[in-house]
């Protein structure tokens, strides 16, 4: 029995909506795009989680301002 997307992401959204702490040295986030709770470094620029990063999401009007640009390394 194959579970169907719609499950898997109503599963995501309820186990990302329990309580949680970011491991030491990481700061707790909510992506501006999809608006999940993720853990990063806080020196971390890039506000959007891995997810619409890699997807290529883009937060409106954050391009022009440079803001979902990591710094760089």
């Amino acid at each position: 029995m194959s579970v169907r997307a719609p499950d898997l992401r109503a599963e995501a959204i309820a186990i990302n909506a329990e309580p949680w702490d970011p491991l030491p040295g990481m700061e707790k986030r909510r992506c501006p795009v999809c608006a999940y709770l993720y853990a990063s470094q806080p020196e971390r620029a890039e506000q959007r989680c891995h997810t619409c990063v890699v997807r290529g999401r883009e937060v409106p009007g954050y391009a022009e301002a440079g803001v979902n640009d990591d710094p760089p390394t």
